[in-house]
């Protein structure tokens, strides 16, 4: 990282822990239908002890007041990263998000897509000092209704060998840090971050995971040596959402497990 980017992306991490809590708060998860909801919920989140916030540009500018004193990541999608097709335009979409104070930016990259779009994000952010967060997306299967397993019912060894895969390329397209899908195992997920020489992992919440499940995953990701969460409003299935930011800062923080941490902060079993 240079200068910048270091400056940054320590924003994001809590400074005794050197891990983070970072929150989603996107509409197609938590009935957030309209932004006023979206906003509700990442001010329970801050109050909750979040150290980061994902938002698109237009979500953080209209929610300036209760974001301003809180680190922000913009979350490019994959639509936007389809469209740019030139390396000028990854630049003015960088400068986009320094001029409105972003910490970083967050790209989904996959194993079916081209390094293009990547590569000339990750350019623009090195040139203008800001953290391009690599978010590999690879889709699964998650849960068996019911079940108190987290389950990968597509082919595991598959699944696991092509987020390794898309790890290793984005580390080696100069992303500053990775978000990626928990792999079933703290044993498969530590090849993971093995494989980033040193470069950030940050584990991805299941959607179809019941909250204790979530808790569970990022106690078992932290094991695994990842430098935190970026959970998704999906992972706070209707539960006191300040509570439930709490419950994850013990587990990534202080490694409390996660039946402790839901006792503790939600006085009551998560379904």
């Amino acid at each position: 990282m240079n200068p910048g980017q270091t400056r940054r992306f320590n924003k994001l991490v809590d400074p005794q822990s050197g891990r983070a809590v970072l929150v989603h708060p996107d509409s197609d998860s938590y009935a957030m239908s309209d932004s006023f909801a979206m906003g509700e919920f990442s001010e329970q989140a801050i109050a909750g002890g979040a150290t980061g916030i994902v938002a698109s540009r237009n979500f953080a500018l209209k929610h300036a007041g209760v974001l301003i004193d809180t680190p922000v990541i913009m979350r490019v999608g994959t639509r936007i990263m389809q469209q740019i097709d030139t390396p000028d335009a990854f630049t003015d979409l960088c400068k986009q998000a320094v001029r409105v104070n972003m910490s970083a930016i967050v790209a989904p990259y996959s194993s079916d897509e081209t390094l293009s779009s990547l590569a000339n994000l990750v350019s623009a952010g090195d040139a203008l000092g800001l953290p391009v967060i690599a978010d590999i997306q690879e889709a699964t299967t998650y849960t068996r209704p019911g079940s108190t397993e987290i389950t990968l019912l597509s082919d595991p060894e598959k699944y696991v060998t092509r987020v390794h895969h898309c790890t290793r390329v984005a580390v080696e397209i100069g992303a500053i840090a990775i978000a990626a899908p928990y792999t079933g195992t703290v044993e498969s997920f530590a090849a993971v971050t093995k494989r980033t020489l040193d470069v950030p992992v940050f584990a991805t919440n299941w959607p179809s995971a019941s909250a204790l499940q979530n808790l569970q995953l990022a106690h078992d990701a932290v094991q695994a040596k990842a430098a935190g969460v970026i959970f998704n409003s999906a992972a706070f299935h209707n539960t006191d959402v300040s509570a439930m930011t709490r419950a994850l800062g013990l587990v990534v923080h202080k490694g409390v497990p996660a039946e402790a941490a839901m006792e503790i902060q939600l006085r009551a079993p998560i379904v």
